[in-house]
């Protein structure tokens, strides 16, 4: 069985989404929900996009070569083939786009890779939230 069919990334209710005010409580859980399906690198980055399986040319006068599907993958696998990348990848960024109400506002690039809306999303947020935090203790 392939490890790529899935189930639909969670969706938060409206007030757990990411607003820019409430990242040290929307992170954590976006932590948690990807690492239940084990792609916590492609959240950050460590999972990186393999690149494309090469197509068989072989020259009219040879024998054909068959290319056979590779071997499919867990989530936490660090060598998963571009498909399984790429649908991996579209699960997390789905979640995190899903769950922010506005993405586009925040800046994420909705082609990027969910590795990229992450980092963006953390470099934004975290330090003003873990702030914020500080100053109102």
């Amino acid at each position: 069985m392939s490890s790529t069919t899935s189930s639909n990334p969670p969706i938060f209710p409206d007030g757990e989404k990411l607003d820019g005010t409430n990242f040290p409580m929307w992170g954590p859980r976006v932590r948690i929900a990807v690492n239940i399906k084990g792609g916590g690198g492609y959240l950050d980055g460590s999972i990186i996009q393999p690149s494309p399986t090469p197509t068989a040319n072989t020259p009219e006068d040879s024998p054909a070569r068959i290319m056979l599907p590779p071997e499919p993958t867990t989530w936490p696998s660090k060598l998963p083939s571009t498909d399984e990348w790429t649908t991996r990848d579209a699960w997390v960024m789905g979640l995190i786009i899903f769950n922010s109400i506005n993405p586009i506002g925040i800046g994420i690039n909705m082609s990027g890779s969910a590795a990229k809306a992450w980092k963006l999303i953390t470099d934004l947020y975290e330090v003003k939230s873990d702030l914020a935090i500080v100053n109102a203790q």
